[in-house]
């Protein structure tokens, strides 16, 4: 488990709800986020769902962050709280990411647990507070998938790092289970290929689920700023590597449903990353 989401107050809700295994799968993982269950202190079990695309900072949700922190911080702290009051406060920038479109589903879980005990959120209330307040984007999705697969030890925001971390799969055989696809662009007067770094300039991220039609096409899941819930689609492949070296190899892929063509690279599997962003 990733080390900036071992505080224990989490461990209240983690098992058995959020119990991730070593072969969890991107399609698996994004139902954390849209049927994502809430145990309130009460023992009332509430199913929510984080649904929109939602990306980074604005004031709208960094007030919507601060009341909520002042609110439970004040409650737990008077009633001698002494996990969650920490978490609040030890644990702070992660709390406020949450609201940003970057939480991990027990995080956001436990927000709306402490919403609801604090009295910030009435019980009612409680799944349309979570819909309009909570989001993902791309990079969000990606990093928690592989904080709760274990993979990264530290969160990684920052989309160009993932090929840092996995190296560049130059042909199929490179290509297996939770490989990181990377929307790409050619380096001006080169042959030479980068990925596109977020924010802006078209930057996407997306994880690979499995291979279909004998490395053809594959299935990935991945949170697209034109659709509101993760979704897990089948991508063909038009035009593999035509280079053995790593800074020139890309890809071209495009929806099985049709539509746009994307030039991208793809990370061999990624292995266990424990240096911080």
């Amino acid at each position: 488990m990733a080390s900036f989401n071992a505080h224990p107050v989490l461990d209240i809700i983690r098992y058995p709800h959020f119990n991730y295994s070593d072969n969890l799968y991107p399609f698996q993982f994004k139902e954390y986020y849209h049927k994502m269950p809430v145990i309130l202190h009460t023992g009332q079990k509430i199913t929510v769902t984080v649904w929109r695309y939602m990306s980074g900072y604005t004031g709208d949700r960094n007030k919507l962050f601060w009341k909520f922190r002042w609110r439970a911080k004040k409650y737990y702290d008077a009633r001698g709280r002494y996990l969650e009051y920490d978490w609040l406060t030890s644990n702070s920038k992660r709390v406020q990411l949450c609201f940003y479109g970057q939480g991990m589903p027990e995080e956001i879980s436990m927000i709306a647990r402490m919403a609801v005990e604090c009295g910030h959120v009435k019980p009612h209330d409680l799944k349309d507070w979570v819909g309009k307040t909570f989001g993902m984007d791309c990079v969000g999705f990606a990093n928690a998938y592989y904080c709760a697969l274990g993979t990264f030890q530290d969160a990684q925001y920052y989309i160009p790092k993932y090929k840092q971390i996995g190296g560049v799969a130059m042909s199929s055989a490179d290509i297996r289970y939770d490989n990181a696809v990377l929307w790409a662009r050619p380096k001006a007067g080169s042959d030479k290929w980068e990925v596109r770094p977020n924010p802006g300039n078209k930057a996407h991220i997306g994880v690979i689920d499995c291979w279909a039609e004998y490395g053809r096409s594959f299935w990935m899941t991945h949170q697209g700023s034109s659709k509101d819930f993760i979704t897990t689609e089948v991508f063909d492949i038009l035009d593999y590597p035509k280079s053995n070296k790593e800074n020139e190899v890309h890809w071209r892929i495009q929806r099985r449903t049709g539509g746009k063509r994307y030039d991208v690279i793809i990370t061999r599997e990624l292995q266990s990353w424990a240096q911080a962003a």
